[in-house]
């Protein structure tokens, strides 16, 4: 019972962070899989991809952080901040593919990422095509579910926090 309450909250949890940051929930779990593959825990995954997406639509402004980084790896901030969050952080893979140094990696993706940048450089390192296999990948064992799946969990979790609510009461 233990391992399905632990499951149904790491859906719950999932789901809302996805709409927090306006990726898809099966693009979110998929990405959490890679993650998981190069070494890189889902919180800070979360928040890397919440720090890039702010930090995306603050270059886009020209201001922010990223301004400097996009322009190293000569993308357009305008045309990032159109992207979602998870197609940003493909192209920041296919461009990191052209960094040579890994110096210079790392500085990029404290930039765009913060501190989590540091984590998240051995998943752009893995560039496109590594990332989408891990994707597959991820479909493929059964991890992803669609945000209609998910949206059923959190029903199912809300109505047993009210059920336990009033218990309480």
């Amino acid at each position: 019972m233990s391992a399905f309450n632990d499951q149904r909250r790491a859906i719950d949890r999932v789901a809302k962070t996805s709409d927090k940051l306006g990726i898809a929930t099966e693009h979110l779990m998929q990405m959490q899989y890679a993650a998981s593959l190069s070494g890189v825990e889902t919180r800070k995954l979360n928040m890397a991809l919440q720090r890039m997406t702010r930090r995306v639509a603050e270059a886009a402004t020209g201001t922010g952080e990223a301004r400097d980084a996009l322009a190293l790896l000569r993308l357009d901030a305008r045309k990032l901040a159109e992207l979602s969050p998870d197609k940003q952080f493909l192209t920041f893979a296919s461009a990191m593919q052209k960094v040579e140094s890994q110096g210079q990696r790392v500085r990029i993706a404290f930039k765009l990422f913060d501190s989590e940048g540091v984590d998240v450089v051995n998943m752009l390192q893995r560039g496109t095509a590594g990332l989408t296999a891990m994707y597959r990948e991820a479909d493929q064992l059964g991890l992803t579910l669609s945000r209609v799946d998910a949206a059923q969990v959190e029903m199912a979790n809300d109505s047993l926090r009210r059920v336990g609510a009033v218990g309480e009461g």
